[in-house]
């Protein structure tokens, strides 16, 4: 499968300001969530988006026009809503990383809003997992777990098979998150969705940038 020609256009963006020193006022994981913001909620204010995203109304602003002039959003005086573009975008997206979605983790850990994605055959790029936590971490987790689905089995990389250790967690994952085979899942924990769901975006993204590494070269 290739990788979305515009995720991979956002991406290459943000390296070359990063390139700079410039420090960018959104990221391509603030653009991912505003998507997936608008698609679950269908017309989304900037004062919304502001407040979902975490970040100011004027870099709110910013990201809002880039997303209009790529054709992603529709700009009216109430909010933005998705374009067919933006709508085949988030489609296309979903072949390599499916979710967020949300899983009911009570009795596992402390944490009331649990989120999950699966990147697609990101199992043969993960070591221990530790890389992607952190990197969940870092972008609003309290806590992260990272798993791979393979031959069947859910599994904790370098430690034990779940599906046989924890049977019920096991299913309570695949019921939620319908792995294939090769998929590593992320699953973040933090006080609120938001959190949560950027960690576990955040942590996703990056895997998706190592097993894409040859397209993220100019």
């Amino acid at each position: 499968m290739q990788p979305p020609s515009i995720l991979i256009s956002l991406l290459l963006d943000e390296q070359a300001v990063q390139r700079k020193g410039a420090r960018p006022s959104y990221s391509t994981l603030d653009v991912l969530r505003a998507l997936l913001l608008i698609r679950r909620v269908g017309l989304v204010s900037r004062a919304a988006m502001s407040e979902e995203l975490g970040i100011g109304e004027g870099s709110v602003r910013s990201l809002v026009r880039k997303l209009a002039l790529m054709g992603l959003v529709q700009v009216i005086r109430s909010g933005c809503t998705l374009t067919k573009t933006g709508e085949e975008f988030l489609s296309a997206l979903s072949e390599h990383v499916a979710g967020p979605v949300r899983l009911d983790l009570r009795g596992v850990w402390r944490y009331p809003h649990s989120v999950g994605v699966s990147v697609r055959n990101g199992a043969r790029f993960v070591g221990s997992g530790l890389e992607e936590r952190d990197e969940a971490v870092r972008h609003g987790a309290e806590a992260a777990m990272v798993l791979t689905y393979e031959t069947g089995r859910l599994l904790m990389p370098e430690l034990e098979d779940l599906s046989t250790s924890y049977p019920d967690f096991s299913h309570r994952v695949n019921e939620t998150t319908r792995p294939v085979d090769g998929d590593c899942i992320i699953i973040a924990g933090a006080s609120t969705y938001g959190k949560a769901e950027a960690g576990a975006l955040g942590a996703g993204l990056k895997l998706l940038k190592r097993i894409w590494g040859p397209s993220l070269t100019r």
